[in-house]
């Protein structure tokens, strides 16, 4: 069977060239202030590979600029299943711009449900955890410390990748 095809030459659109960069332009501007969720501060520190000593403190730098708005802290955890436990708990210590140093709060992050089931998703054997929302009112701009130490009873853990923090605004 032997096909044919069309002699006739296609009719050839002209492009509009000139709009490509605009439009370029604007989905530049929604993916970068579009989606602003209020996140200011978001950032992991690695655990050494072989585990979490307890006196290892893992410490994360804020700045801000801005002391209007009242902030949420939220403490998350990135962890494996050489984690046994069910829960990770942590106290937070702040520190102010000013070398105030706030009240400790514990931190408690839920990992595994009564049966053992994971709670949080996870993707290549990691899985992550985020704690409830502390209210921060941060009334000094400048550089914040956060300062976080596991409370558990273990002198190593293993099984913790990375601690961070997450700071947005509260509405």
């Amino acid at each position: 069977m032997t096909m044919r095809t069309n002699d006739t030459e296609a009719v050839k659109t002209k492009r509009p060239w000139p709009l490509y960069p605009f439009v370029f332009l604007i989905c530049l501007f929604l993916l970068c202030y579009g989606c602003d969720n209020g996140t200011r501060y978001y950032q992991f520190r690695s655990i050494d590979e072989y585990g979490w000593l307890k006196s290892d403190t893992i410490i994360f730098e804020v700045p801000t600029s801005d002391s209007i708005h009242h902030y949420q802290l939220e403490v998350g955890v990135r962890h494996s299943a050489r984690y046994i436990y069910r829960q990770l708990k942590l106290k937070l210590s702040v520190l102010t711009p000013d070398s105030l140093s706030l009240p400790d709060q514990a931190v408690t992050i839920d990992l595994t449900d009564e049966k053992g089931r994971r709670l949080s998703v996870g993707k290549g054997g990691l899985y992550q955890a985020q704690a409830t929302p502390v209210s921060l009112p941060m009334a000094k701009a400048g550089t914040w410390h956060f300062k976080l130490i596991h409370q558990m009873n273990d002198n190593i853990l293993k099984g913790v990748h990375d601690v961070g923090v997450k700071l947005t605004e509260k509405d």
